[in-house]
C-alpha cells in the first residue's frame, strides 16, 4: 500500500514538472550559481521558505538545478502582488534560532550520522561526516499545510 503511495507522489511530481516544463526552464534560467557558494536559501515575498547548505561548492553545484527545481516548482503558480525582498539578516535569524535548538542523532541507511531539530517553526537536519564535517544541511519552515518533499532526491539512471 505504501507503494502506492510513493508512486501516486512521484507520479504528480513528474506531472508538475512536465506540466510547467516551459516555464520552470524560463525561471531556472533568471538564477545563477555564484562562485565558491556552499548554499541557497529561498524566499518568496520576503518569507522563508526553505535553506540547503553543503560541504564545498562542488557538491552544491552538481545538485544545484535538482534542488533549485525543488524550490521554483512550488513557485509557478503563486500569484505576488509585490516582490518581497527578505531583510538582508533573514537567513542569520533562522540559522540562529535552528543551531541553537536540540539536535537529535539518528542513523542513516548511508555512512555518516544524521542530526535533525525542530523549533516551534523550523524543521532541520543534517548529514555529517566524523562529527566535523555537515556534508548537507537543510532547514525548512513548519507548516500548518502539507507541503511537497523537498531536498535531494536520487538521480535516476
Amino acid at each position: 500500500m505504501d507503494d502506492i503511495k510513493v508512486r501516486s507522489g512521484t507520479s504528480a511530481m513528474h506531472d508538475a514538472y512536465a506540466d510547467n516544463r516551459q516555464q520552470l526552464h524560463d525561471l531556472r534560467n533568471s538564477f545563477t550559481l555564484p562562485d565558491e557558494a556552499i548554499g541557497m536559501a529561498m524566499f518568496l515575498g520576503g518569507e522563508f521558505q526553505g535553506a540547503d547548505l553543503f560541504d564545498r561548492h562542488s557538491t552544491l553545484q552538481h545538485f544545484w538545478s535538482s534542488l533549485l527545481d525543488s524550490y521554483l516548482i512550488g513557485f509557478l503558480n503563486v500569484q505576488s502582488e509585490e516582490a518581497a525582498e527578505p531583510s538582508p539578516d533573514a537567513i542569520a535569524k533562522v540559522l540562529d534560532e535552528v543551531t541553537k535548538a536540540a539536535w537529535e542523532s539518528f542513523t542513516p541507511p548511508g555512512a555518516g550520522l544524521e542530526w535533525r531539530t525542530e523549533t516551534d517553526a523550523y524543521s532541520g537536519s543534517a548529514l555529517v561526516w566524523n562529527d566535523e564535517s555537515v556534508i548537507h544541511m537543510q532547514v525548512f519552515p513548519k507548516s500548518t499545510e502539507p507541503a511537497e518533499p523537498r531536498g535531494l532526491r536520487p538521480r535516476r539512471r
